[in-house]
């Protein structure tokens, strides 16, 4: 079982170095190309970018210091593999800016689509799987719950129709179906904040409190992303960070 467990995060921290390198090549390469059409136009056109490159890099230090800590096979070695390799997937709302901004078309508009609603959808699906396993939920099955719930998320995302009109962007959540998408993102967020909020007062713990305040960071950081002015990205990339380092830190108390 523990060997199994390795192996299943090792293969999560590949995948997530992985997206790392596409998606921070892409970042590299737009910001190169913002930048040779002027300062000004590099300072105003980078702002969307910024949450994706921070979310990206910083999401490899929790993996990191489990290992470095030995705690791999604790609750947070358990969960912050498919957690934070979904989060760097989220860096894939940075396409339809990319070929919109450079005229490289990077993939099938449809299937970007896709990957940014289940990106979202996943991401959130798996903070709440998170939070119920922090909760107390212990199952020998977790990570087949994993599985089942993102290839549920894939299915929906899927299934979910294309939105036409759609302008390129992060403009994602411009039809009523990716507004029903983003609703349910928010009660999952909800849910998830609730859970981790009772399990810090229920265990009045300094374990248990680290984790409810840093994932609230991570919620907040995530949420407010998708976003074009600069304030929301200052508030997105300072939340994430600090979520990611309480959490970095909490793990050598993990258990």
């Amino acid at each position: 079982m523990k060997n199994q467990r390795k192996l299943s995060q090792t293969i999560f921290l590949l995948l997530q170095v992985l997206i790392t390198i596409v998606y921070g090549s892409i970042l590299v390469h737009v910001a190169v190309l913002l930048y040779e059409r002027g300062e000004t136009y590099f300072l105003r056109e980078i702002v969307p970018y910024l949450p994706q490159a921070v979310i990206l890099i910083s999401s490899l230090i929790p993996q990191f210091a489990l290992r470095i800590r030995r705690k791999l096979h604790s609750q947070d070695g358990e969960i912050f593999g498919p957690l934070f390799t979904m989060l760097a997937l989220q860096a894939s709302l940075i396409l339809s800016s990319y070929t919109e901004t450079t005229g490289v078309v990077f993939l099938d508009q449809h299937f970007i689509l896709i990957l940014e609603r289940f990106s979202l959808l996943g991401t959130a699906v798996l903070f709440l799987i998170s939070s119920l396993r922090y909760y107390g939920f212990s199952s020998s099955k977790i990570s087949w719950y994993t599985l089942c719930s993102l290839v549920l998320c894939l299915f929906v995302c899927v299934i979910t129709p294309n939105n036409i009109m759609r302008s390129g962007r992060y403009q994602i959540y411009t039809t009523e179906y990716d507004a029903l998408l983003l609703f349910m993102e928010l009660i999952i967020y909800f849910a998830t904040f609730l859970t981790l909020l009772i399990t810090a007062l229920t265990e009045k713990t300094g374990v248990s409190t680290k984790h409810f305040i840093g994932f609230s960071f991570l919620m907040l950081g995530i949420i407010l992303a998708p976003t074009f002015t600069l304030i929301p990205v200052v508030i997105s990339s300072i939340s994430y960070v600090i979520g990611v380092v309480i959490l970095a830190i909490n793990t050598k108390d993990s258990f």
